[in-house]
């Protein structure tokens, strides 16, 4: 596991929830076993009713930022920009509740960057069903 290095940027990673225990737990996993370090998890937490905030709760990560919607944001836009508000971080990732990443994601990611001329990086992913079967798409650009 690498370390955290004080010339890496800070990436703030916001997950917007709204009664996301199903898969929240593999969300959070992707996040921790990323191998780059240098990050924060904002939580926002749009009022659920289910067993999220207890889920991110329950981890003992001082990274992972946890706050409760003053009121419920109805468009996921909003409360994106709830989340926003909270962010520390020289860049910004989004990862949904019911997503995950690979362990390099950021890692990888973040070295783009370094190029003057991108603004905005995205990567491969893939559509999984309940059975876990996948079907890739392919998608790998920066502009």
């Amino acid at each position: 596991m690498k370390t955290v290095q004080s010339d890496q940027p800070f990436i703030s990673i916001l997950m917007n929830c709204y009664n996301g225990e199903a898969y929240l737990r593999e969300a959070l996993e992707s996040v921790l076993a990323q191998t780059y370090r240098n990050w924060e998890l904002i939580f926002w937490d749009n009022q659920s009713t289910d067993g999220s905030a207890e889920i991110l709760k329950s981890y003992e990560e001082p990274r992972f930022r946890y706050f409760y919607a003053p009121k419920h944001a109805t468009e996921i836009y909003e409360a994106r920009n709830y989340a926003l508000e909270q962010a520390k971080g020289k860049f910004v990732a989004f990862l949904d509740v019911d997503d995950w990443w690979k362990p390099e994601k950021l890692e990888k990611q973040v070295t783009l960057f370094d190029d003057p001329e991108v603004g905005i990086v995205c990567g491969n992913f893939w559509f999984v069903d309940e059975r876990k079967n996948t079907e890739r798409n392919f998608l790998n650009w920066s502009v």
